[in-house]
């Protein structure tokens, strides 16, 4: 869980607003109620009242390079890294959800041995002693009667294929192979679904 910091700017200090902080660290602000609108992975503009955090995507990079330092060593948790560090850094979208953002620091090599042991403790899906917390999904049937909706299967199949490719790379075949399996058996599913609803339209 991502923790967001207050942080008090005293007048006339270059200091970061609680509103710019959040920009910078998760992608939008909590403390302004706005959004960062991503657009084909260029920086978007600021909407949804209250004062902008940031005039521009200028101004925000200008805001990242000045305070980078201190934002990198903020505690976002394991396997977590701030918004802008993807966005200007390594010059991508930012992550949507927790299987992408590890899947590009895994492959980059940005994780540290001890936040690798750390993330398999968080995620039950990087786990090695898997315990059969997903065997549900080992079987297209018993996917079907769950009933989940397609947004669920789609996370889910996102999740093991990720899963997939982190347990092969550490040496566990087994484990990979039925993350595998488990991702294609949710993807046919939802394509069961998909097609249903194309056929009632």
């Amino acid at each position: 869980m991502r923790i967001r910091r207050k942080f008090r700017v005293p007048r006339g200090t270059n200091l970061l607003t609680d509103a710019q902080r959040d920009v910078l660290l998760f992608g939008y602000s909590f403390a302004a109620g706005n959004k960062w609108v991503r657009n084909d992975g260029q920086p978007g503009e600021i909407i949804k009242g209250g004062a902008l955090p940031f005039k521009d995507s200028t101004s925000a990079e200008r805001a990242w390079r000045q305070h980078r330092q201190e934002l990198m060593r903020e505690e976002l948790g394991p396997g977590h890294r701030p918004a802008w560090f993807y966005r200007i850094d390594l010059g991508i979208t930012p992550p949507c959800n927790w299987a992408q953002e590890l899947a590009i620091l895994d492959t980059q090599h940005l994780l540290t041995p001890e936040e690798a042991l750390a993330v398999e403790r968080q995620h039950a899906q990087l786990n090695p002693a898997d315990s059969g917390t997903f065997s549900a999904f080992e079987d297209a049937e018993s996917l079907r009667r769950q009933r989940l909706s397609t947004a669920v299967l789609r996370r889910a199949a996102e999740e093991f294929e990720f899963a997939s490719l982190w347990h092969q790379a550490r040496g566990r075949p087994e484990l990979a192979s039925r993350f595998a399996l488990r991702a294609a058996i949710t993807n046919s599913v939802m394509s069961e679904m998909r097609g249903g609803a194309d056929e009632a339209a």
